[in-house]
């Protein structure tokens, strides 16, 4: 059962904790392996969004005033709004199915009249540690022709270093961005996790994993507005995944 002030949504597979105050993801569990993605919950809020002002500066922002989770243990779904000030209201969906190792989140922007949506950054996952004491982290992924860093907690520095991670990764991209849209984190030879977008429209977006200023591990997508036009919102049409890795390996994740 949930506790008061978290939601559950679980199956034989995965476990994902979220906050029932502000929707951020607080644990993510691998249930056969017994990894945990989260290892410190931080706070912060789990998306940022990009307004364009009427000379094209930019605002990142992620404060709200409101927030209102709906749905139920037993659809193993939740639906998430977080009203703000700034004219816009972010809508997004968490799903869990009884027999897949994959929940899906969706994500969505609607902009009142006169509010330019470009960019926003969600989900964003923060509080990442090393996945196990008996075997080596290690993170796969697309920048380039492919990455693999090992023990990236140990390897990455918080900012303004040069060896942050992988900060803003641009997807389609093969050079100095990522060619693919998924990475992987895991202990070898005990399981792990499946970051992605399952994007067939193959629009630009970011994938990253870095250091954040307080210690840890963040990982985090961006989704690129295609119609920066006032009024016209973001509905980002492709689910992000997080999936449970049973085998320790990148050659899963792949598959």
């Amino acid at each position: 059962m949930s506790q008061p002030d978290t939601i559950t949504l679980e199956n034989q597979y995965l476990r994902l904790v979220l906050s029932r105050h502000d929707g951020t993801i607080q644990r993510i569990e691998n249930i056969p392996s017994g990894l945990h993605l989260i290892q410190t919950p931080a706070p912060g809020s789990p998306w940022r969004v990009e307004l364009l002002g009427p000379d094209d500066t930019s605002l990142w922002v992620e404060e709200f005033t409101s927030f209102e989770a709906t749905g139920a243990m037993g659809d193993q779904a939740i639906t998430l709004r977080w009203q703000t000030a700034h004219g816009f209201v972010v809508e997004g969906r968490v799903a869990l199915a009884a027999d897949d190792p994959n929940a899906r989140l969706s994500i969505a922007v609607v902009a009142d009249a006169g509010v330019r949506i470009d960019k926003i950054e969600c989900p964003i996952l923060r509080g990442i540690g090393d996945l196990s004491d008996r075997a080596d982290s290690c993170l796969v992924h697309p920048q380039g022709t492919g990455f693999l860093f090992r023990r990236p907690l140990d390897l990455f520095e918080p900012e303004p270093v040069r060896r942050q991670g992988l900060r803003y990764s641009p997807y389609p991209e093969g050079y100095n961005g990522s060619s693919l849209q998924f990475m992987t984190y895991y202990a070898e030879g005990q399981g792990g996790f499946y970051l992605a977008a399952h994007d067939p429209t193959l629009a630009m977006k970011w994938l990253n994993f870095f250091k954040s200023p307080v210690g840890y591990l963040e990982s985090t997508f961006i989704h690129q507005n295609p119609d920066i036009q006032p009024g016209t919102g973001l509905d980002v049409p492709y689910p992000v995944l997080i999936g449970a890795l049973f085998e320790g390996s990148w050659y899963e994740a792949a598959d």
